[in-house]
């Protein structure tokens, strides 16, 4: 497997990232989670030390999922996790963008409880501009909710 920095980070990341939208049962209709979790594990094997994830993934179900699997199996040290926000899901049936500071600290809270650890890379899923970049994923690096914010760079 090849390696890259990771934009302007300090993180090393596979060169292939694993996505998670598979799990998103509203896409896909009843998801078996072994082939999936064998993937997971393959790809480790195989040197793939790059996850990504995001709350639209089954409204936060690929998450839930991934985390459960990592603590199940102490992986949490293996991988990098990105995780993506841009949908507020607060009406399940009609969800909007946001890019508020009050969302985007609550996407990372909920990303924090979906995978039972810190994301190491919240990312601003829209080109649209957060409603206060001093506060939102830079906010959430200092108090210790992500490692670091989008990399420069990196999409």
């Amino acid at each position: 497997m090849q390696y890259t920095q990771l934009g302007n980070t300090n993180l090393n990341v596979s060169r292939l990232c694993f996505g998670c939208w598979q799990l998103s049962p509203s896409f896909w209709g009843d998801i078996d989670i072994k082939p999936w979790e064998e993937a997971i594990r393959i790809a480790l094997e195989s040197g793939i030390n790059f996850l990504d994830t995001a709350d639209a993934y089954g409204n936060g179900y690929a998450k839930e999922q991934l985390g459960s699997l990592m603590q199940e199996e102490n992986l949490r040290d293996q991988f990098i996790v990105a995780t993506k926000f841009y949908w507020n899901f607060t009406n399940p049936d009609a969800r909007f963008a946001d890019n508020t500071y009050d969302y985007i600290i609550s996407a990372c809270e909920a990303s924090l409880k979906c995978l039972r650890s810190v994301p190491q890379m919240p990312a601003n899923r829209s080109n649209r501009p957060v409603s206060d970049p001093r506060l939102g994923p830079d906010h959430a690096t200092r108090r210790g909710r992500a490692r670091v914010r989008q990399a420069k760079g990196a999409r």
